[in-house]
């Protein structure tokens, strides 16, 4: 009788041991669970076509009029955007001003998205007359101004290459004194306008 207690004894003494280590390791297991589910996690501000590339253009060319109480004109815009971060200069022509301005791009699009878009803005001057009137004629009062501009641009998938067809902006340009709004376009028509328009703001 004695040695079945002794038994008895032993067993209860095994089981409650062996019950107190699963509690033991399944506390812990749910410390360790709880501790990652508190602990957050959060995305990267770093744009992801750091890490998978960009599926879009690099080249940008638009065809671009200004419209504003003061003047009004055209001009060309090239941008050149291999990621992220990237540069563009522009050239208007006016009734009573030109313009020359560069600047820094800015591609807002991950490499998932189906269209491209981007902020851009440029510093440069404004070479006209320094009267507030449209059109005027009087030379004297020519002289240069700083100026500056700020946009966004819509841009497809297709191209040429790396070489954008087709895109468009609009954005505001001003020379501190007058304000203008911006609207060009790029496709095959307004590339060859482009070239001619060179030709011409050359001479």
């Amino acid at each position: 009788m004695k040695k079945c207690l002794i038994v008895v004894a032993l067993i209860s003494l095994l089981s409650g041991l062996r019950a107190q280590s699963d509690s033991t390791q399944a506390s812990s297991i749910n410390q360790v669970d709880t501790i990652y589910e508190d602990e957050g996690f959060s995305a990267t501000n770093r744009n992801p076509i750091y890490t998978f590339g960009s599926p879009f253009c690099e080249h940008f060319a638009e065809l671009k009029f200004f419209l504003g109480t003061a003047d009004m004109g055209m001009g060309i815009n090239y941008t050149y955007l291999p990621e992220v971060w990237g540069g563009h200069v522009s050239g208007d022509i006016g009734f009573d001003s030109k313009w020359l301005l560069a600047g820094a791009d800015y591609r807002l699009s991950k490499p998932w998205d189906l269209s491209d878009f981007h902020v851009y803005g440029g510093l440069g001057f404004r070479y006209g007359d320094n009267n507030k009137v449209a059109f005027p004629t009087d030379d004297e009062n020519l002289c240069m101004r700083p100026a500056m501009e700020v946009g966004v641009r819509w841009a497809s998938d297709d191209g040429l290459g790396r070489f954008c067809m087709t895109s468009g902006t609009i954005g505001i340009l001003t020379d501190f004194v007058n304000t203008y709004v911006t609207i060009g376009f790029s496709s095959s028509l307004a590339l060859l306008a482009s070239v001619f328009l060179l030709l011409g703001f050359a001479n």
